[in-house]
């Protein structure tokens, strides 16, 4: 350390402990959660997407330190849902690089979040208003299996299915895990979808697609943000 270096003040080091452990915490508690009712196996992962779903918005929110803070706020929910994950493993037969393509596809849809709720809260100004749209609409685009399903018949929209099947993070996360089998084909969701049976649906081939999908919606919304603030003006300056 050097002479002109100042030692971080107790009461910043106790700010950013409370400010990353409750999302890491509830993150991780909720997966945990779900690994108890739903095993080791797909069922879990499903759980720790949908926990970040439903938890990363408000939290994003309910930090008023700028988007430096928030952006540390959502790697505290994806990290909470990925230690569960990881230590998972130890008593899965999940594979490790399964964990891990599986972890990657968690950080980009947990950063889409909160590019929909920086875009939202420019947009709106109501932090009430943002979490809850980025919530519904997150919720709406997992569950489009279901309820947009009798829309999607017919072999003309094969296609289109297949390329939202390509960005859904549920259908993705089942291709990380494919020996888990065909979510939609179980027993306790087969009767509520109706895709792979009157419409042909296979599983993504990769995660690229959507891993690149939900990036490109954060940085876009970076942008937005930084741009918001000025950030150009300044750069352009500075050259």
């Amino acid at each position: 350390m050097s002479a002109d270096s100042k030692p971080i003040s107790p009461d910043i080091l106790r700010h950013w402990r409370e400010m990353l452990s409750v999302p890491f915490s509830l993150a991780g508690i909720t997966t945990a959660v779900a690994w108890y009712f739903a095993g080791d196996g797909l069922g879990m992962f499903f759980g720790g997407i949908i926990a970040a779903t439903v938890l990363a918005p408000g939290l994003i929110l309910s930090e008023s330190g700028g988007w430096k803070h928030r952006i540390l706020i959502a790697g505290a929910v994806a990290d909470g849902v990925g230690m569960v994950w990881l230590i998972s493993l130890f008593v899965s037969p999940i594979t490790l690089a399964q964990g891990l393509r599986g972890y990657l596809l968690l950080i980009a849809w947990v950063g889409a979040l909160a590019g929909m709720v920086a875009i939202l809260e420019r947009l709106t100004r109501s932090r009430a208003f943002t979490a809850a749209v980025t919530t519904l609409g997150a919720a709406a685009w997992i569950g489009w299996p279901i309820w947009l399903a009798p829309a999607l018949q017919g072999t003309a929209r094969a296609g289109l299915v297949q390329r939202m099947a390509a960005a859904h993070p549920l259908l993705v996360m089942n291709s990380v895990i494919p020996q888990e089998g065909y979510w939609i084909e179980r027993t306790y969701i087969y009767h509520l979808v109706s895709l792979n049976q009157d419409v042909a649906l296979s599983l993504p081939s990769s995660i690229w697609p959507a891993v690149m999908i939900y990036l490109a919606l954060a940085g876009l919304a970076g942008l937005i943000v930084y741009s918001s603030n000025g950030g150009w003006g300044r750069w352009i300056a500075r050259s």
